[in-house]
């Protein structure tokens, strides 16, 4: 479990430092605090441990044979081609 959760950590670490184009440890680690996805001790909450497993799951879907658009407020023209709207 430890492993897991240090890996879910950084995961959420990364993605929030190139999502938010940051490079201050510590804004980062406040911002995914103020977001509910680690605690105050910096463990990962469920709201982070969703994230995670979202984000892998979208990583599968961007390897395989399918991109996926991660802004959504914009749908992407390739899904409106096959119909996944």
């Amino acid at each position: 479990m430890f492993m897991r959760n240090t890996t879910a950590r950084d995961w959420i670490l990364r993605y929030i430092e190139m999502r938010h184009d940051l490079n201050d440890p510590k804004e980062i680690l406040r911002l995914a605090q103020s977001a509910d996805y680690l605690d105050q001790n910096a463990n990962v909450t469920d709201t982070g441990k969703l994230l995670f497993e979202f984000g892998k799951f979208d990583g599968v879907h961007k390897n395989g044979q399918h991109q996926s658009c991660l802004n959504l407020r914009h749908p992407c023209q390739h899904h409106n081609q096959h119909g996944n709207d």
